[in-house]
């Protein structure tokens, strides 16, 4: 039993970012809540329990909650409405809910049909800013969303009931969930988040295990928070899809009061972005070879030192002095440039001269690496341009989709980005 003490240790944490990291609550999570009945919540397991004493049937009938609920309702939808209303509307929060929720979460996701995360908002005087997969998905999700992946209570009407809330078999949730827009905006989530927390998982929601397992570098960054009684089997069944702390809501919220947080990006610790000094650069000082140059022709094998040390020659690639006035000149009248081109055509060379030209005339330039998910408090250390540079900064992007970067660097005015696609 050693190894499950070890898991239960509230310093095992480790460090912790909410601002960046996604918090998804079971249902486990709304336990400690209270309902308008003055009762708890139930989770999966106790709903269906609950609607097979409703129903008079014995403790070990085999129907799942979707044909429970629908002999419940018995051609009456406002029946079973009226059922779930009342289960799942909530009052109160227990301090441990509260303090969990009061954290600045990159998003919450729940499988959870009650309102908990809207009750705690607005008696915090906050907008709800909740979503479930029924909606359409907005062009844009301010930080903070809350996304029912189940359906939510607060949308339930007789008539729309068997449309709002996912009650039934993994088959029908696989279909319902992961053909909407929504699974591509969880997906790209938990690509960004810096870490994930599960609250209160059930194994009986082995969908969403499917949802992270494809993806195996989740399994570093997924913390499970489940009751402080260990559970091996749990433990075995959860292993390949991340870390299980048995420590309750209780010890999940103390330890995210006592975790310490990252520490403040700045121009020296920035993982999403490398500067491109050219002094630093063209440190070799012999020339580029033949070799070099006929790798970069036919293979493609650019190194960036070797260009800066070739400048202002044209012995490792062609100047294009002109092209790369006129994109320098674009920058610096606040223009975003977009560099276009076929594969092998150049493009990241263009930038590169573009950079030494931009650094020539006291600018910062920094290339972006994707895939960091703490980006965009590197671009607001990177807003500080007085500070670490003589006047602006340029940002670049080499490769692949430069989405989030242009949207982050639309929020902040002292940025111009420069891409290649």
């Amino acid at each position: 039993m050693e190894k499950y003490k070890l898991t239960q240790n509230l310093t095992s944490l480790g460090e912790c970012d909410p601002e960046s990291s996604i918090l998804f609550l079971g249902s486990g999570f709304s336990l400690g809540a209270t309902n308008i009945s003055g009762e708890k919540p139930p989770n999966g397991a106790g709903l269906r329990r609950h609607f097979i004493k409703q129903l008079g049937l014995p403790d070990d009938t085999t129907y799942d909650l979707q044909v429970l609920t629908e002999e419940f309702a018995e051609k009456d939808a406002q029946k079973l409405s009226d059922e779930l209303y009342r289960i799942f509307r909530v009052t109160t929060l227990d301090d441990a809910q509260t303090a969990i929720l009061s954290e600045n979460w990159r998003r919450i996701y729940t499988t959870n049909y009650d309102d908990v995360v809207e009750t705690h908002r607005l008696a915090a005087n906050a907008k709800p800013n909740t979503f479930d997969v029924s909606e359409a998905l907005p062009n844009k999700l301010l930080h903070g969303a809350l996304i029912h992946l189940h359906g939510s209570i607060r949308l339930v009407t007789p008539g729309n009931l068997q449309s709002s809330l996912i009650l039934g078999e993994a088959s029908y949730v696989n279909q319902y969930v992961v053909r909407s827009p929504w699974y591509d905006q969880f997906q790209r989530d938990l690509a960004y988040a810096s870490a994930i927390y599960i609250v209160g998982y059930s194994l009986a929601d082995y969908h969403i295990a499917a949802l992270l397992l494809e993806n195996p570098q989740l399994a570093a960054r997924t913390t499970f928070i489940q009751g402080p009684t260990p559970d091996p089997i749990f433990l075995r069944r959860t292993s390949q899809y991340g870390r299980t702390l048995f420590t309750g809501t209780e010890g999940f919220a103390a330890a995210l009061a006592n975790a310490p947080r990252p520490t403040v990006p700045t121009l020296h610790n920035l993982r999403s972005f490398r500067s491109l000094a050219p002094m630093r650069d063209s440190q070799t000082s012999a020339r580029p070879t033949a070799t070099e140059i006929y790798d970069l022709l036919v293979y493609g094998d650019f190194n960036a030192g070797r260009l800066a040390r070739s400048q202002p020659e044209e012995d490792y690639a062609i100047a294009r002095a002109e092209a790369i006035r006129t994109a320098a000149d674009a920058i610096e009248h606040k223009s975003a440039l977009v560099i276009d081109g076929r594969l092998g055509n150049g493009k990241t060379i263009f930038l590169h001269l573009l950079a030494l030209e931009l650094s020539a005339r006291g600018w910062a330039c920094f290339l972006f690496k994707p895939g960091n998910p703490d980006v965009a408090r590197e671009v607001a250390a990177l807003s500080r341009p007085l500070k670490y540079s003589p006047t602006e900064t340029a940002l670049f992007r080499l490769r692949g989709s430069c989405r989030k970067i242009f949207q982050i660097a639309q929020s902040q005015r002292e940025f111009n980005v420069v891409s290649a696609v």
